[in-house]
């Protein structure tokens, strides 16, 4: 074959393979076939927004995309362009409750209807005005190295109606007027505090001084504190997601003392102590460690002292559940060992029952320090003990027989109704963090920083599931934090797999809120989309319905993605206890959710 025929096969091949690849790139863009390892990116997921007066229909097949989907539903986009005479025409729109129907406070699955209630305000203009708040977050310690809690205060519009687990609350001047639904007023000129608790009657509670009260359709009346159901939330939490009162068992407040070793800074010229309950790092001498039955010297405390083990009965067994730690490097079996050593043996130590706050006192030959706190456990209904007062805070059980405590190192430990911990990740091995080049440290469940409506996941289970703040620090100190984010967590604790690249914001009703790029989006626990990131803000779901923000207004979603209010409103308020307030175009709607009344109940 001549060199002429070679050159002209060797050109043609170039090109063919050339012309290969600009074909495949054009039918890729066009969406003929995927690539397995390459990510397409999605179009956005946006509601189907549906106007009716009972939410989702009966048989719409409109249909949400999920994740995995590539192409928008018809009808995507808002059909509610904003005029001023839209918010009053939704309201006008729907009929006002009868005696039929009874007020919903269950999660709406769109067998309910969207009802006006009878009370009706006296109030229109001026409707708003500003709260200063203090918001809580994480930042890197100046210099680096660690994270510190920091706060900055914000104004934050507050409307002059809101809604109180059912009662609808009028602010005037400087107190508060109550009224139910049909506009009866119940409460004249409260001064009070709101509990935003619920008291084992089920029934709304405030406090005046020292003084409990609950909230009644006959006015105030007078309860004791331990019947005041304990959460940690400071908003109208639904009634189904907080503490259940199916157990028996209330919480209780006893001041406690328990006792810290104090260990001291070791001169130079001998070798360091090493506290049993810490871990060995390599090249430390073993031989500090106590021996077997050997009773140590006693040491005279210095200036640098530090506390090493805590003292404090009963001593409750930590269980784990299943593995739920981040991914990472496990330690060996040695350094397990290390990390995980037995703490001091003190039976038949017997401590001073007088002592004084932080005061060091001897007890066979070791030096101790006291300190005094108010512990929290739990009473039955007969005012027996049956957890201990050991805890910073208890926050009482959920349906499923688990209730968050936190320790008094703040770990957030989950407990059965026996005291047993069930969920407790600090007691989990070390482990080793690559992005911390290989740095033992230990892993910790927190409590959300804010205890507004983002932290509704938190602390109860919810489908199954619970929200934490997780956080990595120093294996030595608790002091010391690396990182910090939101996880959701089983019952068994383990953990969700997130998407990668979005954060947790929120927990609630079976659906995760994440955020991407200033974006809010809704995820559900099957890991499919129920709305990709689009909104500008947006809350978890309550009672199962979502106020969102888009194009600048409000709106309100239900588990579906279907609009059940319409975006229009310059304010809605979340649902509490099955009413809904809007505010728009200076025009209050005081709504409800609606259910069929049972056949046998009567009306009153």
């Amino acid at each position: 074959m001549s060199k002429t025929v070679k050159d002209l096969i060797i050109r043609l091949t170039a090109i063919l393979l050339f012309a290969a690849v600009i074909g495949a790139t054009v039918l890729y863009q066009a969406g003929v076939y995927d690539i397995s390892f390459i990510e397409r990116k999605q179009k956005p997921v946006r509601p189907v927004p549906v106007h009716t007066t009972g939410g989702g229909t009966e048989g719409d097949d409109t249909t949400v995309t999920s994740a995995d989907e590539t192409t928008e539903p018809a009808g995507t986009e808002p059909d509610y362009p904003y005029s001023d005479e839209e918010p009053a025409r939704f309201i006008s729109s729907l009929g006002e409750i009868g005696d039929d129907y009874v007020i919903f406070d269950g999660r709406y699955d769109g067998a309910q209807k969207l009802f006006r209630v009878g009370f009706s305000s006296t109030q229109n203009k001026d409707s708003v005005s500003t709260q200063t708040v203090t918001r809580y977050f994480t930042r890197m310690k100046d210099g680096g190295g660690s994270l510190v809690i920091d706060s900055v205060e914000e104004e934050v519009p507050v409307f002059i109606y809101r809604p109180y687990f059912g009662y609808i609350v009028e602010e005037v001047g400087d107190y508060f007027d109550f009224f139910t639904p049909s506009g009866k007023k119940v409460v004249t000129k409260f001064t009070g505090t709101f509990t935003y608790q619920l008291s084992v009657n089920g029934n709304p509670t405030v406090q005046i001084g020292k003084k409990y009260y609950e909230i009644t359709n006959g006015g105030l009346e007078g309860i004791d504190s331990s019947l005041v159901l304990s959460t940690p939330f400071d908003f109208t939490f639904p009634t189904y997601g907080g503490p259940t009162d199916l157990y028996g068992l209330y919480p209780f407040s006893e001041v406690v003392t328990y006792f810290t070793e104090v260990t001291t800074k070791a001169k130079e010229t001998k070798p360091p102590v090493t506290d049993p309950d810490e871990s060995t790092e390599e090249g430390d001498d073993p031989s500090s460690t106590e021996p077997d039955g050997t009773e140590p010297e006693a040491t005279e405390p210095s200036a640098e002292t530090t506390e090493v083990i805590t003292v404090a009965e009963p001593v409750l067994e930590a269980e784990g559940g299943e593995d739920s730690s981040v991914e990472s490097e496990e330690l060996t079996e040695e350094d397990e060992d290390e990390t995980t050593a037995d703490p001091l043996d003190t039976s038949g130590y017997v401590f001073p029952t007088k002592v004084k706050d932080w005061q060091t006192y001897e007890v066979n030959g070791r030096i101790f320090r006291a300190h005094i706190y108010t512990g929290q456990g739990y009473k039955d209904a007969e005012g027996n003990v049956v957890i201990e007062p050991i805890y910073k805070q208890v926050y009482g059980f959920g349906e499923n027989g688990l209730g968050a405590v936190l320790t008094l190192e703040d770990e957030l430990v989950f407990i059965d109704t026996t005291g047993k911990e069930v969920i407790n990740m600090y007691a989990k091995p070390a482990v080793k963090v690559p992005e911390m080049l290989q740095i033992k440290v230990r892993q910790h469940y927190l409590p959300p920083l804010n205890l507004d409506v983002s932290a509704l996941g938190s602390y109860y289970f919810d489908h199954g599931y619970t929200m934490v703040r997780y956080a990595y620090g120093s294996y030595k100190t608790n002091d010391i934090i690396y990182g910090t984010e939101n996880r959701l967590v089983s019952e068994k604790g383990k953990e969700f797999d997130i998407p990668s690249g979005y954060t947790l914001e929120s927990y609630s009703d079976g659906i995760m809120l994440l955020s991407k790029d200033g974006k809010y989006g809704y995820y559900r626990l099957s890991e499919s989309w129920l709305t990709s990131p689009v909104y500008e803000e947006a809350p978890p779901f309550v009672q199962g319905l979502a106020v969102v923000k888009a194009e600048g207004h409000y709106g309100m979603i239900d588990t579906d993605g279907h609009y059940v209010i319409p975006p229009v409103y310059e304010h809605i308020s979340d649902a509490s206890s099955g009413l809904i307030f809007v505010y728009g175009n200076e025009t209050w709607g005081f709504l409800c959710l609606g259910t069929e009344r049972p056949s046998e109940e009567t009306t009153n």
